[in-house]
């Protein structure tokens, strides 16, 4: 059977259409989406855990960061936990921070993959892969606040990457 997998800038698109349309029936006034509206910091959970999962938990962090913040938020809209409490506790996301800091002095090598057409999503973080295919055809690029990096070396012929990049200038 013969399938592709789910590229991260369709996933990337797919939520974003997915806000836009909300917000969009909640200005025109066609449907009030304020219950839907308290449930956007799961789609914030579900973006952090799809980076965990497309980047093989090698981009970890990041990630964990996001989950953790927006999980969060998300309980403080469902009123299970106080705004004061979460406050409290964001000493714990700083020890995440250097963690991460600490850690993040020693870089794996790219994995490298026979693949012929590959798929890398960072998210917070960084992600490498390496090309080793000869009959290798591609990459789909993403990086929101992070970045990628795709070693071509091996690949002996012209190939498409497509690149996605997200990040903040201020």
């Amino acid at each position: 059977m013969n399938y592709r997998r789910l590229s991260s800038r369709a996933v990337l698109g797919g939520v974003v259409i997915l806000v836009g349309l909300v917000l969009l029936a909640r200005t025109t006034g066609v449907y009030d989406t304020g219950p839907l509206l308290r449930y956007v910091p799961s789609l914030f959970v579900l973006v952090g855990l799809y980076a965990l999962v497309a980047s093989g938990f090698r981009n970890v962090t990041g990630p964990l960061l996001l989950v953790l913040a927006a999980g969060a938020w998300q309980l403080v809209a469902l009123d299970l936990l106080e705004g004061s409490t979460v406050l409290d506790l964001w000493p714990v996301l700083l020890i995440l921070l250097g963690v991460s800091i600490a850690l993040g002095q020693v870089r794996p090598r790219a994995a490298g993959t026979e693949s012929d057409y590959l798929n890398a999503f960072a998210l917070f973080g960084g992600v490498e892969r390496r090309a080793t295919s000869p009959r290798f055809r591609g990459a789909d690029l993403t990086a929101l606040f992070g970045g990628t990096t795709l070693d071509l070396r091996d690949v002996e012929r012209t190939v498409r990457v497509r690149v996605t990049e997200t990040e903040f200038e201020g």
